[in-house]
């Protein structure tokens, strides 16, 4: 019986350690003076916009990655990869995008060594009518 509650205890553990708690990011019209994003929401028209993303502990470097995935895209590869100078003291950072291509796609925010701090979500629609 004692085993038992031993092996429960470290499989806990095991969990609460491989869990750990990630930013978000959030897709804006831009950036106000504290860095906040102005105008984010879930869905898009073509064209540029900012990630505005945060971490639930400071960034403790100087450079992340941004990459964005199409969700529909079965590779699992990167449709764009962006290096993002950040503060290392700082918990939220921003990056410009331009987004021409339709689509839903996943926002991950990583340190150089691939533990994600950030992630997030955006439809992109094109709203373009052709005459």
């Amino acid at each position: 019986m004692k085993n038992i509650f031993v092996i429960i205890a470290a499989a806990s553990l095991l969990f609460a350690a491989g869990c750990k708690k990630k930013g978000t990011v959030s897709f804006c019209e831009g950036v106000n003076a504290d860095g906040k994003g102005v105008n984010c929401g879930a869905e898009f028209s073509t064209g540029d916009m900012n990630a505005v993303f945060d971490a639930p502990s400071s960034f403790g470097t100087d450079a992340l990655e941004l990459k964005l995935f199409n969700v529909n895209d079965a590779s699992r590869k990167p449709v764009k990869t962006v290096e993002v100078k950040v503060d290392p003291g700082s918990r939220r950072g921003s990056a410009d995008l331009e987004m021409y291509d339709e689509g839903v796609f996943r926002a991950e925010v990583s340190a150089h060594g691939g533990e994600v701090v950030s992630e997030g979500q955006v439809e992109i629609v094109d709203t373009y009518v052709k005459p």
